[in-house]
């Protein structure tokens, strides 16, 4: 069973590595901005995705102030050397648990012309099949244009502003038709 943990020193080599190969550049946060994001946001946490002692993945979150039961995933990756054994599904099944009012995160748009966009297909299919759903918005933000999706009807686009405007000033939430 997969546990979310604090990051850890002995872990930050491993977790930059990933974070680095699953990331575009242009999505990235210096993981020195980073750390200084999370210590001048309350509730915003750089975490390692655990399965036992054996790191497996990456997540950062940021709480819901208002409700801590809810969070926006800014950050998720799972070890491309382990995929394909279920552990991104169980990921999922974990956050689900850790925030039992919802979360939200978001997925690159489907742009035929993306570079990637065979992957982007794929994130999203993965994301619409493990139950995560649509919110009928987008955000564009420095890095690009992004779906935002969710794990409950219950969190709301008023939920999501409320924990990513503090970290991206220049957000814009557009309705996706």
């Amino acid at each position: 069973m997969l546990e979310v943990a604090t990051l850890t020193p002995q872990y930050n080599a491993y977790w930059q590595q990933l974070y680095e190969e699953a990331f575009p550049a242009i999505e990235r946060f210096e993981f020195e901005t980073l750390q200084q994001l999370a210590r001048q946001h309350e509730g915003l946490n750089l975490g390692i995705i655990l399965d036992g002692a054996r790191p497996v993945g990456l997540v950062v979150y940021q709480l819901n102030t208002q409700n801590v039961h809810q969070a926006f995933i800014l950050f998720f990756a799972v070890d491309p050397n382990l995929r394909g054994e279920g552990l991104g599904a169980q990921a999922l099944s974990c956050f689900k648990s850790m925030f039992p009012d919802g979360f939200v995160l978001e997925c690159e748009y489907l742009d035929e012309t993306a570079d990637n966009y065979e992957q982007r297909q794929k994130r999203y299919r993965f994301y619409q099949k493990n139950g995560i759903l649509e919110s009928g918005y987008t955000a564009t933000i420095p890095a690009g244009v992004f779906y935002v999706l969710r794990s409950s009807e219950h969190i709301t686009i008023a939920d999501y502003l409320s924990m990513a405007r503090p970290i991206f000033s220049e957000l814009e939430v557009d309705i996706n038709r």
